[in-house]
């Protein structure tokens, strides 16, 4: 299973439904989650401390922001498909 790690609020549990690839849901939760921050507290984007992928851990290095990248996607795709 994949972790992403945000700075963000305390959310409650969204479940997203219906005949979607789940590339698009990942992308739906993050755009969910980024834009209710910004509703709720009025803050800026949030950034993503760590992805965890279940085979590989993500982590900005300094100075610099950490990006889901395709490459990061696809791995996170695969391991959701094989339950890992």
């Amino acid at each position: 299973m994949a972790y992403i790690e945000v700075n963000v609020i305390k959310m409650s549990i969204a479940e997203i439904t219906g005949k979607t690839t789940s590339k698009k849901k990942i992308i739906m939760g993050l755009y969910w989650t980024n834009k209710k921050a910004t509703i709720t507290v009025g803050c800026e984007q949030f950034l993503i401390k760590k992805i965890d992928t279940g085979t590989n851990t993500y982590t900005p290095k300094e100075n610099k922001l950490l990006k889901l990248s395709p490459d990061i996607l696809d791995e996170i795709l695969e391991n959701m498909e094989s339950q890992k």
